[in-house]
């Protein structure tokens, strides 16, 4: 998990969480920095409304489970169905997926100070050539992972067919549902992603040349 910064003149002016995606392949760390796949939440909160040491990122899931055939995905005990369907990208592998339950809070909520301690000391320690005054021409986003291996989401909450979601607020308890009642009245930042498959991208005629090490890379 992260939090994303939204920076104007090097300084900060919201908040949100997100997630900070990654792949370790040939002995490089490729990391997902495009502005449009990155997720930059629906729902931001004014930097400073909250102290930084208030703040906790909370995450809950509606896992998938198949319809048809596999038991790798399926449902927790408390799970009741909700809704059937597939999407696009099941249909099209063959497998038909039915979303179950109610959000589910799938890890400890989490303190983010230590990322945003993090986030200031590489905005201090800049190169003169891109100083915290070169950041001013309109806005810039800045994700700072959480350091603490802690907060790493659970390989249940990214499988595809489910739903993940992310609060950033300074509420102690948001339940293990995600809703506490107060939501219409309490400013929160809030991250909604579904999750899918999608094709290999390697023989894609539009793969970007720095990519296609990766791409290409044998697992």
């Amino acid at each position: 998990m992260a939090i994303g910064l939204v920076l104007r003149n090097g300084e900060p002016r919201y908040i949100f969480p997100t997630i900070d995606t990654y792949l370790d392949a040939a002995g490089k760390r490729w990391r997902n920095r495009g502005i449009f796949s990155v997720p930059l939440a629906k729902t931001w909160l004014h930097y400073g409304e909250s102290p930084a040491d208030n703040l906790r990122l909370s995450s809950f899931v509606i896992a998938p489970t198949l319809a048809e055939g596999d038991a790798t995905a399926a449902p927790t005990a408390a799970a009741a169905p909700e809704a059937a369907g597939g999407t696009a990208a099941s249909k099209a592998s063959g497998r038909t997926w039915e979303r179950f339950g109610q959000w589910e809070q799938c890890m400890d909520h989490q303190q983010v100070l230590d990322a945003l301690d993090e986030a200031f000391a590489a905005l201090d320690n800049l190169p003169d050539a891109l100083s915290r005054t070169s950041l001013g021409q309109g806005f810039c986003f800045l994700i700072a992972p959480l350091p603490d291996k802690g907060a790493m989401l659970p390989e249940t909450a990214l499988r595809p067919g489910g739903r993940l979601r992310l609060l950033l607020s300074d509420l102690e308890d948001w339940g293990t549902d995600g809703n506490d009642g107060r939501e219409p009245a309490w400013q929160y930042g809030d991250c909604e992603l579904s999750m899918y498959t999608v094709p290999p991208g390697r023989d894609s005629p539009y793969l970007p040349t720095p990519y296609r090490e990766l791409y290409e890379h044998k697992w």
